[in-house]
């Protein structure tokens, strides 16, 4: 597991969370710059799909990106480019380097505790200020970018949050698109990036991700020293649900389909 000093506190109720949450309401550019991530096991690193379960190797990530635009050219956007394809992937279930985050802490909460599976077990709720990101050892973070057809090679120090259109991200996806073997374009360092347009459940989930090298694979205090953890306690899953479904959280508010909406209903007239 990443190395967490141990629970900043419990959140046992959506009222918790909003006490947790007061001090850094006034905050300048609060809600571009805190970011919240809910997992309904407390166990779970933050660690993006690519690396999870003995992870993916190199190969096989750049043949699942190609095979991905290749088969699903049909259903992919004409003007999309590579940026935009590589969150769409993360949209629909394809192992990435991307980690989900939200600009929304009870969107963080019901990802804590929507798994009617996972009641047994204790959640987690992580927030950062992703502004504060930083490369581990204290180093800037400064990333070599090749010379292309249009630049030449130069160096990019990253400061803040990275759009797809800011060329660390976009050197960075470009050796798993290009199957270049080029090891320097991939930073050492997590970069926190927001997608410029993509709509459907990026837009109800108010996302927003964190782009991991193989040097980086899990977020912890050493990427982030401003990053927190609370625990979900198991036993308060249940009322934490209907809390959120009072305030109209709930399957089909972050979802956003005619799947998620049957599902929300028949919960709420318990049919199984």
């Amino acid at each position: 597991m990443a190395p967490f000093p141990g629970f900043d506190d419990d959140i046992d109720s959506v009222e918790m969370l909003q006490q947790i949450l007061d001090p850094i309401a006034t905050t300048s550019h609060a809600h571009i710059k805190y970011w919240f991530r809910g997992q309904s096991d407390e166990s779970w690193a933050a660690e993006p799909g690519i690396f999870r379960k003995g992870g993916v190797d190199w190969t096989a990530e750049k043949h699942l990106t190609q095979d991905f635009r290749v088969i699903g050219a049909s259903l992919l956007p004409e003007t999309g480019n590579d940026a935009d394809t590589y969150f769409i992937q993360q949209h629909y279930g394809m192992p990435t380097r991307l980690l989900d985050w939200s600009h929304s802490p009870l969107a963080a909460l019901y990802f804590a505790t929507s798994d009617i599976y996972k009641d047994a077990i204790d959640g987690r709720i992580f927030f950062m200020d992703a502004y504060e990101c930083q490369a581990r050892s204290g180093s800037s973070r400064i990333l070599q970018i090749s010379s292309t057809r249009l630049s030449p090679a130069r160096s990019v120090e990253f400061h803040g949050i990275a759009t797809s259109r800011h060329p660390v991200f976009r050197a960075a996806i470009r050796p798993i698109f290009e199957w270049d073997d080029d090891a320097t374009a991939m930073p050492d360092f997590i970069v926190p990036v927001r997608p410029d347009h993509f709509g459907g459940r990026v837009n109800f989930q108010h996302s927003c991700f964190t782009f991991h090298g193989d040097a980086q694979r899990s977020l912890t205090i050493n990427d982030n020293p401003k990053l927190k953890t609370y625990r979900i306690p198991s036993s308060e899953k249940p009322k934490i649900r209907r809390q959120l479904s009072m305030l109209h959280i709930n399957e089909f508010s972050i979802y956003g389909d005619l799947t998620s909406l049957a599902k929300h209903l028949r919960r709420s007239y318990n049919v199984p």
